[in-house]
């Protein structure tokens, strides 16, 4: 924890971006894998796709982007490359 002595730490806008950015590129890729699956697997005519942390789906896109996105970016998402958050290792 000394490492953290005298450095800033994100604002709460930085934070908010770099989760809104991250957020915004997984519904694009979760939008047309749901209408793939909605209209090629459960062969649904009328499709209706929501955006919804209730979604099984939703959770798993959410998941797999998050620690993909960490694993290759050495703990840094895109999100938080936008917003300019650095990360630091404590150990």
């Amino acid at each position: 924890m000394r490492k953290l002595d005298g450095l800033p730490l994100a604002t709460f806008v930085q934070r908010l971006l770099g989760y809104l950015v991250d957020l915004a590129i997984a519904m694009v890729i979760w939008a047309p894998m749901e209408v793939s699956w909605r209209v090629f697997v459960l062969k649904q005519e009328n499709v209706r796709i929501a955006w919804d942390f209730h979604e099984g789906g939703n959770i798993v896109v959410l998941v797999l982007y998050y620690g993909i996105a960490t694993y290759v970016g050495n703990g840094q998402t895109p999100g938080k490359w936008v917003a300019r958050t650095r990360i630091l290792s404590l150990h």
